[in-house]
């Protein structure tokens, strides 16, 4: 069995405006040719048309001039109410301008506290060899040594004694 075809989700927004005539000639052209192949495409036309008939035999409805004032007087009041600050360009730039400052500042601040606990709280590799400088200076020196028992005796003997200043030998 074949199926009928029906008209499109486009076709069925379009079908008002084919019924008034004020549909564009490629999209009438379209709704006609599914119209000759499909009756129910036609019954659905029918029925539109028959719904706007309707209409058009409801008692339309009257306006009092003390309403059509009223909403004028409305209308006029809205129009003549002070705008606010966001309707002005200016304030919406310089509202911009300062929520990008914001965050910027935001970013420096964070930025120079991260760099303020590394310095602080990573130990340098190169602080730590300055220290040890005047022993890797002499480190040639230090390893000709057999043992450290020698040092101390040396140290004992007082033959390298250094004097220090404002102190007097004995």
């Amino acid at each position: 069995m074949e199926k009928i075809p029906r008209l499109s989700q486009e076709q069925r927004e379009n079908l008002t405006a084919y019924l008034d005539g004020e549909l564009e000639d490629s999209d009438s052209q379209d709704i006609e040719t599914a119209l000759t192949r499909s009756s129910i495409a036609r019954h659905e036309v029918d029925i539109l048309a028959r719904t706007w008939d309707m209409l058009n035999v409801l008692p339309r409805a009257k306006v009092s001039e003390e309403f059509t004032r009223n909403t004028l007087t409305q209308l006029r009041a809205i129009d003549q109410k002070p705008r606010s600050l966001d309707s002005y360009s200016w304030y919406q730039r310089t509202r911009q301008g300062s929520i990008f400052a914001a965050w910027a500042a935001g970013l420096l601040i964070v930025a120079s506290i991260g760099f303020v606990a590394t310095r602080r709280w990573v130990p340098n590799e190169t602080e730590e060899l300055m220290t040890l400088l005047p022993v890797l200076e002499r480190l040639d020196e230090y390893q000709a040594i057999e043992s450290i028992e020698f040092l101390k005796e040396l140290k004992k003997s007082s033959v390298f004694a250094v004097e220090e200043p404002g102190r007097e030998s004995r």
